[in-house]
């Protein structure tokens, strides 16, 4: 996975808003595109951490995806709406998630 862009506003009442996007490879080669929009839960005083630079722990987050591929086998995942849950580490850098596909 490669990360094209991403972005995160604070808010003041301790929600870190932020975008991503990525570009995915198939096993096949096929490129197919992720857009990630959702919220980090810091807490109350997450706002001041974040312009400090001092965000240490582990938040919540729950996000919504969109795919976008011209690959046949997978463009079905351009009609979907995925949402999400997860867990963002600021001092590992790390996000562990998990994503579900919406019913029609």
């Amino acid at each position: 996975m490669q990360t094209v862009a991403t972005s995160g506003t604070p808010c003041a009442d301790g929600v870190i808003s932020f975008e991503s996007k990525h570009v995915l490879r198939s096993p096949a080669g096929e490129l197919v595109c992720a857009s990630f929009t959702g919220l980090y839960d810091v807490g109350d005083d997450g706002y001041v951490d974040a312009l400090d630079g001092l965000l240490q722990s582990k938040v919540p987050a729950e996000f919504v995806v969109r795919f976008y591929t011209a690959a046949k086998e997978y463009r079905w995942l351009n009609r979907a709406l995925f949402v999400g849950r997860g867990q963002r580490d600021f001092s590992l850098h790390t996000f562990g998630l998990q994503i579900f596909a919406l019913e029609k």
